[in-house]
């Protein structure tokens, strides 16, 4: 019940199998995942409460207890045995929970994915717990350059354009910015498109920070807001942006 709640105040990648949805994504995978993980390390014995807070920049996982390695070998893939494997047998049972070790990696590549700065994991010695925090903003590390170009409009002005009257590509920018169903990683990959009409998923992914996955990940995200289209080949097309209703 309580990872319902959580899951439900996330965003969706909603896919339809047949004439069924289902809902899901990289996001709720990886944040299935971690919730695992405090429950499957949580020492129990210490009698503390494994606490999960939702903020509105964040989510912050805590369960009682300590690392069983350091934080850097975590990061860097290293695992070792749950501290409850009853609990972790029985999860697996009923189809909650990835391959041994590979819960943490998960998240790592899910948040990269995603294009969310970095999750951290620590010690908190004072009341006996870890901390696991799961940003959901986005990387800031955008190639100034072209972000700057992105933003006063400049560059190409032969892009194709739905829904938009106005030719001037600081028209389209502005009715971007004001979109505000849109976040800030989707608004910067809209503005690059209208920047540089002719620039591939992967230049895209370049000049934001980011990679190519998370580009077409914040793609499909938007698909019910914008659409975005490249018309003609990958190298001499350009992008087509339609804004839905």
């Amino acid at each position: 019940m309580a990872l319902r709640k959580l899951l439900f105040t996330l965003p969706s990648e909603g896919k339809l199998e047949g004439t069924v949805r289902r809902d899901g994504g990289p996001l709720h995978e990886a944040v299935r995942e971690a919730m695992i993980n405090c429950i499957t390390y949580c020492d129990y014995l210490l009698g503390g409460v494994l606490r999960i807070d939702r903020r509105t920049d964040r989510i912050v996982m805590r369960n009682p207890g300590t690392l069983r390695i350091s934080p850097e070998r975590i990061y860097n893939g290293d695992y070792t045995q749950a501290r409850n494997s009853t609990i972790q047998k029985m999860l697996r049972m009923i189809g909650f929970g990835d391959n041994i070790g590979s819960g943490f990696m998960k998240i790592i590549k899910a948040w990269d994915t995603l294009g969310f700065n970095n999750p951290e994991i620590h010690e908190e010695p004072e009341v006996n717990e870890v901390w696991l925090t799961l940003p959901l903003s986005v990387k800031s590390q955008i190639n100034s350059q072209a972000y700057s170009q992105i933003n006063n409009g400049h560059n190409i002005k032969d892009y194709s354009r739905v829904d938009i009257d106005d030719n001037s590509d600081s028209q389209i920018i502005s009715h971007i910015n004001s979109h505000s169903d849109l976040s800030v990683i989707q608004r910067s990959i809209l503005k690059h498109m209208v920047s540089f009409p002719e620039s591939s998923i992967e230049e895209i992914a370049n000049a934001l920070g980011t990679k190519p996955e998370s580009i077409r990940y914040q793609r499909r995200l938007m698909q019910d807001k914008v659409v975005t289209e490249k018309a003609g080949s990958n190298k001499a097309g350009q992008w087509k942006i339609t804004f839905i209703g």
